[in-house]
């Protein structure tokens, strides 16, 4: 499914554990922010699109789960667990992990971010 958050903003904070399956979340001269804390991973994989044109988005994800992560920006910026991309053009790929021996067991998430004039966040809950 997809989200919009088209000049306006979008809160995603479930305080009740919640089936979390693929997801889009596009934001236009507006934002939001995506909780993971409560989701139950349902597949072995699941992947989380953003775009954010000249808007914005920060995501929460739980501990315990494997991320892989890309993102690309064009005048804008994403932070992704402490590392920074942006400028001009830019682009990044990254794995992360509570742990450097991490579960491999545990749900993978897949993010995948893209910034034109606007900026996403993506840190652990």
């Amino acid at each position: 499914s997809t989200q919009f958050a088209v000049m306006s903003g979008l809160e995603l904070k479930n305080k009740q554990p919640f089936d979390l399956k693929d997801q889009n979340f596009v934001a236009i001269m507006g934002g939001g922010e995506v909780d993971l804390t409560n989701a139950r991973f349902v597949q072995d994989e699941t992947t989380i699109t953003c775009l954010a044109l000249m808007g914005g988005w920060d995501i929460k994800v739980p501990a315990g789960v494997r991320v892989e992560f890309s993102g690309s920006t064009l005048l804008g910026g994403i932070e992704a667990f402490g590392e920074s991309i942006g400028g001009i053009v830019a682009h990044k790929v990254m794995t992360a992990s509570d742990e450097p021996h991490a579960d491999e067991t545990a749900p993978l998430l897949r993010i995948h971010a893209q910034a034109l004039l606007g900026g996403v966040e993506i840190k652990r809950a």
